[in-house]
């Protein structure tokens, strides 16, 4: 029983080689119907629309349960002026921890 949070950053439009590492060595049973929170943290305000979906796809590669909601940082993220979308982010978050502790309660019963 357990969860996990996953997070990695975003370079030249693919995942980080350690996040492919990290899941390559684990084997194919050891997160088997794991709930995971995904995050992405990116250098630039642009990602490619499947990006998520990639790596998603790569958790459940490993038969892990990623929640829907895939939390997506980038630079706009982290600068502090009144026109930054640090709101978005948060509920962002919000939203994916919610989802994480829906699927963990789920999987508890």
């Amino acid at each position: 029983m357990g969860w996990l949070v996953v997070a990695t950053p975003v370079l030249a439009a693919s995942p980080s080689e350690v996040f492919d590492s990290f899941f390559a060595v684990l084997g194919d049973k050891v997160l088997s119907g794991m709930p995971v929170l995904l995050a992405l943290n990116s250098s630039s305000d642009r990602q490619p629309p499947d990006i998520a979906q990639v790596m998603r796809r790569r958790l459940t590669s490993v038969h892990a349960e990623p929640v829907p909601t895939v939390v997506v940082a980038g630079p706009a993220d982290w600068q502090t002026t009144v026109g930054s979308d640090a709101g978005r982010l948060r509920a962002c978050i919000d939203r994916a921890a919610v989802e994480l502790a829906t699927a963990m309660r789920s999987r508890r019963q």
